[in-house]
């Protein structure tokens, strides 16, 4: 049994307020940490405590941590908080999914013709998993196993596998290989469909 018994979850973003939903629903005291002027909060279930911080300073969120008793900080950004942790000698625990699986049409799907963009070959492997599916993994390991069974850990989860390339016969649509994806933020959608066809969307 997990010896974790109070949460902070840093950002109230897509992820963030999902998992504290699944936090919320298992009755465990969590606190979320938002900058300041963070619209993303109005997504929070009521009675969310809220702590209004500059995450980026350490004081600041080992304050609120303090006020709150938190056992565990979750972050969406792992890599550089695992190697900050390890610095200080804090365990950490890290998490991979792969791509969220309600980002797959904002990310591939031309909103007007409806077809499927591709950069690239796009035939790496592509792991992905639901929003709430996460979040419930989360809460669960957090909260089940020994604590000392997930100190400096690395997991590494999926909802499902497929390829870019078959995202079409998913989809019922048509395929179009581009160099660069049109449209709204295309020049950021290029950049995250351009890490997967190297196989980075892909956890392991």
């Amino acid at each position: 049994m997990s010896s974790y018994k109070s949460f902070a979850v840093i950002g109230a973003g897509a992820l963030g307020s999902t998992i504290v939903v699944a936090f919320a629903a298992q009755n465990l005291p969590v606190v979320v940490l938002a900058r300041p002027g963070s619209k993303s909060t109005d997504k929070l279930p009521a009675g969310t405590k809220l702590a209004t911080v500059d995450t980026s300073d350490a004081a600041a969120v080992a304050a609120v941590f303090k006020e709150h008793t938190v056992d565990v900080g979750i972050w969406a950004e792992k890599n550089q908080i695992a190697k900050q942790l390890k610095s200080a000698g804090i365990p950490s625990l890290r998490i991979y999914n792969g791509l969220f699986t309600e980002y797959i049409p904002w990310l591939f799907v031309n909103a007007e013709t409806k077809n499927i963009h591709i950069v690239g070959k796009d035939e790496a492997p592509l792991s992905a998993m639901a929003l709430p599916d996460v979040a419930g993994f989360v809460v669960h390991v957090l909260t089940t196993p020994p604590s000392a069974e997930l100190e400096n850990k690395i997991f590494r989860i999926e909802g499902g596998r497929t390829k870019v390339n078959d995202l079409g016969a998913l989809f019922k649509t048509a395929v179009e290989y581009v160099t660069k994806i049109p449209g709204e933020m295309g020049d950021i959608k290029t950049i995250v469909a351009t890490e997967l066809d190297f196989g980075l969307g892909s956890t392991g």
